[in-house]
């Protein structure tokens, strides 16, 4: 809506975007609400469904931007693409709230790629729908994706409703997460049967806070954690980590 960078006060509120109709280039950044070099703006009451074949990369973004809120929405769907998340805040955002959101069949519900000293508070996600394009419909996404990249620290999860908590290698190092009174289960539904762990943390994924948490689900987690010798040494999927209630220090998908 303007010319100039950076975008300050501007509102999305109280209306409906579907892209079902989007056929997307796989791998491409489409988004349905992007704040890109914005501050202080909002999204509030907005119901988003990236449901086109393939999705969007993502239903929300906020992108190189600070200080913006994303509050009671409702976010829904994808096609179990790799690249379809909920809402996502990346390269190098800092001091965003995304708070009281439903996220629903979506790949990675709320995802950091980068960026220090945002809140991801009291939000709900159900149904984490990823198969890895088809290949792997057993595999559970985290719904609190705290670290899918480089340079993420300092953030705070508090108040969540979800499945896991997971900070990965793939991309880079993260660390200094705080994770505080949130409940995961571990086990979104029956049909997920890999990657099913509560907490999983990475290698190089460093001074992490876990307090007062619920964690696991009884029945299904009989293991407390499950660290490797040597996380450069081990390779493909052991048999503790499914139904571990924290992964620690694995390289990137060998405690699967």
């Amino acid at each position: 809506w303007s010319a100039t960078s950076p975008i300050s006060g501007v509102g999305v509120e109280n209306m409906t975007l579907d892209a079902s109709a989007t056929t997307d280039s796989p791998g491409t950044a489409g988004t349905l609400i992007q704040i890109i070099w914005g501050s202080y703006n909002w999204v509030t009451g907005v119901r988003t469904l990236n449901t086109g074949n393939p999705p969007y990369r993502n239903n929300m973004w906020l992108y190189q931007a600070a200080h913006n809120t994303i509050e009671s929405n409702y976010v829904y769907g994808s096609n179990g693409w790799d690249m379809s998340y909920g809402i996502e805040v990346s390269y190098e955002s800092s001091d965003n709230l995304v708070d009281n959101n439903i996220l629903q069949h979506t790949a990675g519900p709320e995802i950091m790629n980068g960026g220090e000293g945002n809140v991801f508070a009291y939000n709900y996600a159900v149904d984490d729908y990823y198969t890895a394009n088809g290949t792997a419909p057993g595999f559970q996404q985290g719904d609190s994706y705290s670290s899918h990249q480089d340079g993420t620290y300092f953030n705070l999860y508090e108040g969540n409703t979800g499945t896991k908590l997971t900070a990965d290698i793939i991309h880079g190092t993260s660390w200094m997460t705080t994770a505080f009174r949130n409940y995961w289960k571990g086990a979104d539904g029956p049909f997920k049967n890999s990657s099913t762990q509560v907490v999983d943390l990475e290698s190089y994924s460093r001074y992490f806070n876990l307090v007062g948490n619920v964690l696991g689900s009884p029945g299904y987690h009989t293991t407390y954690k499950d660290t490797p010798g040597s996380a450069t040494s081990n390779t493909g999927c052991n048999t503790i980590g499914p139904v571990s209630i924290l992964t620690l220090g694995w390289a990137e998908g060998n405690a699967c």
